[in-house]
């Protein structure tokens, strides 16, 4: 089945169900199972701030700089 009739399900499962499947909130945990085992990983190189670390590598902050960036950007971003 595809990902929508999967998320479809977990939340009939859930609507149905006399106890809490899950805690944590309403629309993640479906989207969670439905995607089970679906996903390819894209490696660190696509992490992104505030999605799984907290500050960026100095090699990447010398990318940037190489780029325009400025420190007044940087301290913008809260990354400095």
């Amino acid at each position: 089945a595809g990902i929508t009739a999967q998320i479809e399900l977990w939340m009939r499962r859930y609507r149905e169900s006399k106890k809490d499947l899950y805690k944590f909130g309403m629309s993640q945990p479906p989207w969670l199972l439905a995607l089970l085992g679906r996903y390819k990983d894209l490696g660190q190189r696509w992490n992104c701030r505030g999605l799984g670390r907290e500050f960026l590598a100095s090699s990447e902050m010398a990318q940037l700089k190489e780029l325009g960036f400025q420190q007044k950007a940087f301290k913008a971003m809260k990354i400095w």
